[in-house]
């Protein structure tokens, strides 16, 4: 009998360690529709200036995922994303800007672009050149962990810096393409 209740215990542990980690990756970009991707028009005369540019604009991107009734409040997450930034034409423009992401609750009184809501490191793209690729894995923090689990969060862009000289007038197009966009959680 002694023997029988031990195995029960080793088995029903063995059981629980089993369950104990159960990863679970979401791809965020449907949720996104027609906002993950896009291009915008800024208009450069010669000259020399900062950069302040977000992307799609003040309010970022908007992801709304309430409806899919995930039973659990999340403690720890991560997510993993890929952002495609190309700008056209390729001459016309020089310098070096500052390419920040961000991800907050969506909130009407939450400030998207507020330093707590940062995503990763920032990274440099230097404007002489036509393409840029911003990828990480971050871990979320306690605000970004709280839209997740409110069920909709804001995501954006910010490119600030220079100086950047332009060199000709007319129209500079940023086009920007999420590719990827999971976010991984651990249950129990």
């Amino acid at each position: 009998m002694r023997m029988r209740k031990f195995s029960l215990a080793i088995l029903v542990m063995g059981a629980l360690s089993a369950c104990s980690a159960l990863p679970i990756t979401v791809n965020l970009l449907p949720y996104l529709g027609t906002e993950a991707s896009g291009t915008f028009a800024w208009t450069v005369v010669p000259g020399t200036w900062n950069m302040d540019l977000r992307l799609p604009d003040d309010q970022g991107f908007y992801a709304d995922f309430s409806g899919a009734e995930i039973p659990v409040n999340f403690t720890s997450a991560s997510l993993d994303y890929t952002v495609e930034l190309t700008k056209t034409p390729p001459g016309g423009l020089s310098g070096t800007v500052t390419v920040q992401a961000y991800l907050a609750p969506a909130a009407p009184n939450v400030n998207l672009w507020e330093e707590a809501y940062k995503l990763g490191d920032p990274r440099t793209f230097d404007l002489s050149t036509e393409h840029l690729t911003i990828s990480d894995q971050i871990l979320l923090n306690p605000a970004q962990l709280q839209a997740l689990n409110e069920g909709t969060l804001r995501f954006g862009i910010h490119l600030t810096g220079g100086p950047v000289t332009a060199t000709t007038q007319g129209e500079v197009y940023f086009t920007y393409e999420i590719t990827r966009l999971n976010l991984s959680v651990t249950l129990f």
